[in-house]
């Protein structure tokens, strides 16, 4: 990506606000396979898939640039996607399999390999990841009013504990603060946080002076790398399965729904 987009230390900022790595360390056909143009033309353009999903909204078309959220979050996707596939005849739907290649998962099943759609990436060495500490912070509206409304900022800043704030009460629909004040998700990568306190101390640059009503650590997580090469190595005439997801197809096809539509074509 640094390659790709020669625009430090914006390059930076984007690829830690996506997969938690400096724009060097990542692969532009795995993050942009649509710039890049890696890999054949997915089985159905675009456009007929804005299409196709426009159709999902039966009351109402959203309008450009709005955003929403579901209530309960991406879980409630989950669940129903879920629901609706268990209700169908020719399909069985496993949730944390405990199957590491998809010829044990054919093999338990009874199943030729052609009939397995594979989601999760394969042969990933464990040293192969990134750790990120996620914190929430609140503050009164009063003591955020100089913090313009938005998504958030992204900090590509190797002497920062932080790199990035999101804006979680700002850009969801559904409430995710009290009334008069507002939610923040902090994002300190392992490989940049000193402590708890630090963190806390750098928002007050970041964000603003005053104390937060709230400052907790919510989270951690394990990101997978996809360093410089990664799409190239992985050969898809190899495969006698069906293979879907980030890990595969990059990160550009972000939308479930238009995922979803691509694999649904190709059947």
């Amino acid at each position: 990506m640094a390659d790709a987009v020669p625009l430090s230390p914006l390059n930076d900022a984007m690829t830690l606000g996506i997969v938690n790595d400096r724009s060097a360390n990542v692969d532009a056909d795995f993050l942009m396979p649509s710039m890049t143009r890696v890999g054949a033309s997915p089985p159905v353009s675009w456009r007929k898939v804005k299409k196709l999903m426009s159709t999902t909204y039966p009351l109402f078309r959203p309008q450009k640039g709005a955003t929403a959220s579901f209530r309960g979050g991406m879980q409630t996707l989950i669940d129903r996607l879920k629901h609706r596939l268990d209700n169908l005849e020719n399909v069985r739907f496993t949730m944390n399999a405990p199957v590491l290649a998809p010829q044990e998962l054919a093999k338990e099943r009874g199943l030729p390999l052609s009939s397995v759609i594979w989601c999760a990436p394969l042969d990933r060495p464990p040293s192969e990841f990134t750790h990120l500490n996620i914190y929430a912070a609140g503050y009164t509206e009063a003591d955020t009013a100089s913090v313009s409304l938005g998504y958030g900022t992204l900090i590509p800043d190797l002497d920062s504990p932080v790199s990035g704030v999101l804006h979680e009460s700002d850009v969801h629909g559904s409430p995710r603060a009290p009334s008069g004040h507002r939610l923040f998700r902090v994002m300190s990568p392992s490989t940049q946080t000193g402590s708890d306190d630090e963190v806390k101390a750098a928002l007050r640059q970041l964000l603003c002076e005053a104390e937060p009503v709230l400052f907790e650590k919510i989270g951690e997580r394990t990101i997978p790398s996809y360093p410089p090469g990664y799409m190239a190595s992985l050969n898809p005439s190899k495969a006698t399965f069906t293979r879907a997801g980030w890990f595969y197809s990059g990160v550009s096809i972000t939308h479930v729904v238009a995922e979803a539509e691509r694999i649904a074509e190709v059947f």
